[in-house]
């Protein structure tokens, strides 16, 4: 089972990321990050942040 804290909201994923958190919207408006909704929020795995970084680190 997944403990709470592998998902991540705006604000502490764009934290894990070095990056702003309108960026991090932008990258999952273009789909270029997986997130899951619930009602208006989007949540982020910790590892959908690391396959992004790892897939952009070239």
């Amino acid at each position: 089972m997944e403990s709470r804290d592998s998902w991540l909201r705006v604000k502490e994923a764009a934290s894990y990321m070095n990056i702003h958190p309108q960026t991090l919207y932008t990258l999952l408006q273009r789909g270029e990050v997986r997130s899951a909704r619930r009602g208006r929020t989007y949540l982020i795995r910790r590892e959908w942040c690391d396959n992004y970084l790892e897939a952009t680190a070239a």
